[in-house]
């Protein structure tokens, strides 16, 4: 009898066996039928190991142990790999979610703020950051002089940035 012929009339007997013995290891039913193959392979490859008194079975179901077991530890390393990769991206999602309700707490508590101050302060908000102009050109739209706007905008900004704070931080949105 060849190698083939010996390894074909094994695997007809041994088959049905050695899926059965994997799965009762506890390897998942998707996986079985992927040891039981790399067992078989295994068994072909080192038959001519395999002492003559050892029953065929028995040399497969150490195989089929010693394989299962490596497809236990590959797993847990790639489960491992798969939670810390899905961990991280959890942990970068709520770190944007939480920056994005930032974000929009203050512009709640700016918006708020803007009410509190005068229309002439709102006008040169506006326009400073709105419209974009410069000192110069808000000063002759309201016809007062450039310093005075630049006074006027950091008084407003420091107002507002201590407004934003306090709202943000005591949560006071309206």
């Amino acid at each position: 009898m060849t190698k083939d012929e010996r390894f074909e009339e094994i695997l007809r007997g041994t088959q049905a066996q050695i899926r059965a013995y994997i799965a009762g290891l506890g390897v998942s039913l998707d996986y079985v039928d992927d040891v039981a193959q790399d067992v078989f392979v295994e068994f072909y490859k080192n038959m001519e190991k395999m002492p003559g008194d050892v029953e065929p079975c028995r040399w497969l179901k150490g195989i089929a142990r010693n394989l299962s077991y490596k497809h236990f530890r590959r797993w847990k390393q790639a489960s491992f790999h798969l939670r810390e990769s899905i961990a991280e991206l959890l942990g970068k999602v709520e770190s944007r979610w939480e920056r994005l309700q930032g974000e929009d707490r203050a512009l709640l508590a700016l918006h708020a703020c803007l009410k509190e101050i005068s229309e002439k302060n709102r006008q040169v908000i506006r326009l400073r950051y709105e419209e974009g102009l410069t000192s110069e050109a808000i000063s002759k739209a309201m016809q007062v002089t450039p310093s005075a706007i630049r006074m006027t905008l950091l008084r407003v900004r420091d107002w507002l940035r201590t407004c934003v704070t306090q709202r943000v931080e005591g949560e006071g949105y309206a």
